[in-house]
């Protein structure tokens, strides 16, 4: 609760943004051409939240845990990918 937001909306630009940029780019020419194939990865956290006990064998301080920005951004990718899916 105590990420700034800064960090987290680097976060979904990174993880989220860069999906969009490149399936944007490459899907629409890839429609045209009507072939091709993109294959865009999302993770387990797209559809269920971290579980912090997980990562509390880790030495670090706090412990590394995947942040909101992390499950958000994944379940963004996995909808983002449907969406285009259903556009082209």
């Amino acid at each position: 609760e105590d990420v700034p937001w800064e960090q987290f909306a680097r976060t979904v630009e990174v993880n989220l943004g860069g999906v969009f940029q490149t399936t944007q780019v490459f899907g629409a020419r890839m429609a045209a051409a009507g072939r091709g194939s993109i294959v865009n990865v999302g993770s387990l956290y797209a559809a269920i939240a971290a579980e912090p006990q997980f990562y509390s064998h880790m030495r670090e301080d706090p412990p590394f845990l995947k942040p909101a920005a992390y499950g958000a951004s994944k379940a963004g990718v996995v909808n983002l990918t449907r969406y285009f899916a259903r556009l082209w």
